[in-house]
This record gives C-alpha cells, structure tokens and sequence, in this order.
C-alpha cells in the first residue's frame, strides 16, 4: 500500500520495496535516496498516541531551490503524502518528529482503519551515487 501510495507522489520518482519487504527505498526525483523500515501492531497492541498532529493539509514543499532535501521536510512530505491519498486504510498519518515529544529517530506513523499501527522509521538516507549508510538510523540531515 504505502509503496504505490509514496511512488504517486509529486517530487519521487520511484518507491520500491526494500530487504525482502520489511521496508520501502525511494527514490526521490534529485536522485536521493531513503530508505524506511516498517513494523506494525495490531489493534489489540497498539495504543494511541495522544499527540498526534495532523500534516499539513497541502503537499510542503520537498526541494530547496538549492536542491536540497531536509530531511525532517521529507519527514512532514511524506506524511503529507500519505495522509493525502485518501486510502481507506489510512485513518491518519503524522510525522514523528511534529510530535510534543521530539524523537530520537525521524519517521512517519500511521494509524490504520482497523485500529491498527504502521510505523515506518528512517533507517538510511544517501545523496546522489551513494549508498545506505553501515550503521541505521544515522541520517543525512540534508539530501542532494
């Protein structure tokens, strides 16, 4: 679902799925790269967040005119983006890092029609040429 839904959006030219689909890696269309783990809970195990802001209502913009990236803007578009496809299976989608508690790690959660959670964390994020980082969850703070 989130790789067709993310693979629409203006401003990413591809969105596959990522090691053997635990995970989504998009492209975006300055060539960056980013690469997002998902894990889900049930209705029965999840609970939900009391400080769940809603995205913003129109697409942020993505690109810099510099051609940068920020990541925690990719962070809000991506939310954004989900929120806005008008999925039945999506009942909300916010960014971790608008939260009143800032996270450690930047990512997207969704809260799902059936009570359910996705939670899908950035785990790499690479310029043009260059790979995913050795270690997860160190990010680039701005993408070329």
């Amino acid at each position: 679902m989130c790789c067709d839904i993310l693979a629409e959006g203006p401003g990413i030219a591809d969105a596959a799925p990522w090691s053997a689909r635990v995970g989504l890696e998009l492209t975006f269309s300055t060539g960056a790269r980013m690469w997002l783990a998902i894990a889900t809970a049930s209705a029965d195990a999840a609970s939900v967040p009391a400080d769940v802001p809603a995205p913003p209502p129109l697409l942020p913009k993505l690109i810099r005119q510099d051609r940068m990236i920020p990541l925690l803007g990719a962070e809000v578009y991506l939310a954004s983006v989900l929120q806005g496809a008008g999925d039945p299976q999506i009942r909300n989608a916010y960014a971790y890092s608008a939260r009143a508690v800032r996270p450690r790690n930047p990512g997207i959660g969704l809260l799902l029609a059936d009570g359910g959670r996705a939670y899908l964390p950035i785990a790499h994020t690479a310029r043009v040429g260059q790979g995913p980082g050795r270690r997860p969850f160190e990010q680039l703070q701005e993408l070329l």
